[in-house]
């Protein structure tokens, strides 16, 4: 079997290059509710972009609650708390989203859909995350959060 250098690995780094979410979910700095940060440019079919061309990093804030509603750049989205993180064992486990959060559910409950759209990112999912979901009660606070939050985006439909 050949190495990754002979397989393009020499000149093909996977995180040399910049990756975005296209939907993240946040807490609403105005009424602290569940609201959505989508990128302006990125498809709708995709879950995640590459910025390989300066993309803009312009993103759609929409609070579905209390209305509010702002164009902000990228430097500005760690001003929003994240909806989709809990901490067990002192360890913080987030997502971008929903769908972000059900793929690492099912990769730290040992049941990966390996044709999942964030399968691309699992090499990205740190070993402590791992290491604290490895009994039946920290993955149900996983499963838990993420239930509780798909519910949270049903009720505003």
């Amino acid at each position: 079997m050949y190495s990754s250098l002979h397989g393009g690995g020499q000149t093909h780094i996977k995180y040399a290059h910049f990756y975005f979410p296209r939907k993240i979910e946040v807490l609403c700095c105005n009424c602290s509710k569940p609201s959505t940060l989508t990128n302006i440019d990125a498809p709708t079919a995709v879950e995640f972009f590459i910025d390989i061309a300066s993309y803009r990093h312009e993103w759609n804030f929409e609070c579905n609650y209390c209305l509010k509603r702002k164009t902000i750049e990228w430097d500005d989205v760690k001003n929003f708390e994240l909806l989709n993180k809990i901490n067990i064992r002192n360890e913080t486990i987030w997502a971008w989203n929903t769908n972000h959060l059900d793929y690492l559910v099912s990769v730290l409950s040992d049941i990966e859909n390996k044709n999942h759209e964030w399968a691309f990112y699992r090499h990205y999912i740190k070993k402590n995350w791992f290491q604290k979901t490895k009994n039946k009660s920290d993955r149900k606070k996983l499963s838990d959060l993420l239930t509780t939050n798909i519910n949270l985006f049903k009720t505003q439909s």
